[in-house]
């Protein structure tokens, strides 16, 4: 759905929806034709939102400069050791508790 990337552009920030079809992760050719639209002379910052699951995303070099990878304490301390791969492969590992503010 675009609706996260409509939130975005809303604030005025340029946003793009990929959809992966069924993919389990984003592609190169996928980014490509997402910049498209965007204005890269702009930008100071891109942000790619993989496919939020920590198995596919891990492997697929999409170009980037650094993997960051964001969890929830409350998705629990076992996921360090059930998807190793996106975090050995991670540079930052953002921990956030932001899913506990009531909605």
């Amino acid at each position: 759905s675009s609706y996260d990337a409509e939130r975005i552009q809303k604030k005025g920030v340029q946003a793009v929806q990929i959809n992966t079809d069924g993919a389990c992760h984003l592609d190169g050719n996928m980014i490509q034709q997402a910049l498209i639209p965007l204005d890269l002379h702009s930008l100071d910052l891109l942000i790619i939102e993989n496919v939020g699951n920590l198995v596919c995303p891990a492997e697929f070099n999409l170009g980037e400069h650094d993997k960051v990878m964001i969890l929830s304490v409350a998705e629990g301390d076992d996921k360090p050791l059930k998807y190793p791969l996106m975090f050995q492969l991670s540079s930052v590992l953002l921990i956030n508790k932001v899913d506990l503010l009531p909605h």
